[in-house]
């Protein structure tokens, strides 16, 4: 009897979750965007109860999944308080991106993250204000990047909705939105695989359009 509550405790989440995923799901696939795939490889190594590194490298395809012109790598500490919702991350990126020419350009962006991660009931929460300062090769200046996350813990195979919104202030304006859908399930105690799909608007034209959708895998290992 209590595993049959267990389950329908969950099942009416996973419902919603479920209808929600399809309904962002739908305008995707449904204009001329381009076409990306992006594939994470994540890895976290445990100091003590507060301290962790991090680090990470993805690739991505653009131009429908044609060309190779993007690479982004970053590695940091974080600091976990003892507050058990809240850890602070320093962090430095480094990406490579290839223009029309064929030139490759690096960009350099440290940050500093507030983490804030809440559980109530089968959901957790999560959103990390990331404040770093770019250096492209054309010019320097901040930005702030907001990602939120809601997650379903209930089941194994664990699905998510997420948004990043980006403020530049290079072009005083909110200039990126990141709507994400996914699923993650840990195959073994330390390792953890995953697949999403995201679609980004944009208003770098003048005008906000959707101009880019991703298909993601990602590797996860945590030590």
């Amino acid at each position: 009897m209590k595993r049959r509550n267990v389950m329908t405790t969950t099942a009416r989440p996973c419902r919603l979750l479920a209808l929600l995923v399809l309904l962002l799901a739908l305008p995707v696939f449904a204009d001329a965007a381009e076409t990306s795939l992006r594939i994470d490889q994540n890895l976290s190594l445990k100091l003590d109860a507060h301290f962790a590194l991090k680090f990470y490298v993805f690739h991505q395809l653009n131009k429908d999944i044609s060309d190779f012109n993007y690479t982004e790598m970053g590695t940091g500490v974080q600091y976990r308080t003892p507050l058990s919702w809240l850890s602070l991350l320093a962090w430095y990126q480094q990406s490579f991106s290839e223009d029309d020419a064929g030139t490759w350009g690096m960009e350099k962006d440290p940050s500093i993250n507030a983490n804030i991660s809440l559980t109530a009931g089968p959901f957790t929460v999560s959103d990390q204000l990331r404040w770093e300062y770019r250096f492209t090769p054309d010019w320097k200046d901040w930005r702030i990047k907001n990602t939120l996350q809601l997650a379903l813990n209930a089941i194994p195979l664990k699905p998510y909705l997420g948004w990043e919104l980006y403020w530049e202030h290079h072009d005083s304006d909110f200039m990126l939105h990141r709507f994400k859908l996914g699923i993650s399930h840990p195959v073994y105690k330390s390792l953890t695989l995953g697949a999403y799909c995201r679609f980004d608007i944009s208003q770098s034209t003048g005008s906000w359009v959707h101009y880019r959708r991703c298909i993601g895998l990602s590797c996860t290992l945590d030590f």
